[in-house]
C-alpha cells in the first residue's frame, strides 16, 4: 500500500472546545435555517390567527438564542437568517451590528419593503451605528438595552 497517495486535511486548531463550538455552529446553523422556507413553516405551524415574523441577522450564539426567545415571548416566530443571504418577507429584521458579514444590505432591503429595522451593537461602536442609522435603521440599541427595550418594541408592532 502506498501512503503518498492519501491525503490528510489539516483541521483548524482551537483553545476549547467552547471556541471550537462558537466558530463552528453559528455558520452550520445559520447555514440551514437561511436556506429554509419560511412561508411553509409559518403555515405548518397549526397557529390561528395572524403569524408575526422577526428575521434575526446574528452570527453570535448567545445573543442569538436570547434574540429567539424574546422574539417567541412577543409572539413572533424567529428566523435567523445569515448576513448576506437573501431576505425573506417579514415583519421586523433585527440586526446585531457585531455580526460577521454584510448587514448593512439587509438593513437597506428591509427599509425598502417597508419592514421595521431595529439594530444592536456595543455602545462604543459608533462607526457601525452611524452605518445602521444611514442605512436605515428605525432603533439603534446598545447590548445593554437590548432585553429591556426590544419586547417592548415587538409589542408596539
Amino acid at each position: 500500500m502506498r501512503f503518498e497517495s492519501l491525503r490528510l486535511t489539516r483541521r483548524p486548531h482551537f483553545d476549547t472546545l467552547s471556541q471550537a463550538i462558537a466558530i463552528t455552529l453559528p455558520t452550520i446553523m445559520l447555514t440551514k435555517v437561511a436556506h429554509m422556507d419560511v412561508s411553509r413553516t409559518i403555515k405548518d405551524s397549526g397557529n390561528a390567527g395572524p403569524i408575526h415574523v422577526a428575521l434575526l441577522i446574528c452570527t453570535d450564539l448567545l445573543f442569538g438564542s436570547e434574540l429567539q426567545a424574546i422574539s417567541r415571548k412577543a409572539g413572533y416566530s424567529p428566523v435567523t437568517l445569515r448576513p448576506g443571504s437573501e431576505l425573506p418577507s417579514g415583519d421586523i429584521l433585527v440586526v446585531d451590528l457585531a455580526a460577521r458579514g454584510d448587514w448593512e444590505t439587509a438593513i437597506r432591503a428591509a427599509v425598502a419593503r417597508n419592514t421595521p429595522v431595529v439594530a444592536f451593537g456595543p455602545h462604543i461602536d459608533t462607526e457601525s451605528r452611524r452605518k445602521a442609522k444611514e442605512a436605515g435603521a428605525s432603533r439603534v440599541l446598545s447590548n445593554g438595552n437590548l432585553a429591556r427595550d426590544l419586547p417592548n418594541i415587538l409589542k408596539e408592532l
